[in-house]
């Protein structure tokens, strides 16, 4: 039952980081060329983002599993 808890748990924290990127994808790119971001830079920042999730979700899953084990 505590396997289930967990892939629910994962699964909808992976849903919450999708709608994140959903939500500022249309707006940042405009938002950060008004601030003066180069738009190499703005490349970056959404090309590093799916690798921050990666390493998050490695590390999350880590402490989850030590926690409910």
């Amino acid at each position: 039952m505590k396997s289930i808890g967990v892939f629910i748990f994962l699964n909808i924290c992976n849903i919450v980081c999708c709608f994140a990127l959903s939500i500022i994808a249309p707006f940042f790119p405009t938002y950060a060329k008004d601030k003066g971001l180069d738009l190499d830079l703005i490349g970056y920042i959404f090309s590093l983002y799916p690798l921050g999730m990666l390493l998050g979700s490695l590390i999350l899953g880590k402490i989850i599993t030590d926690v409910f084990n």
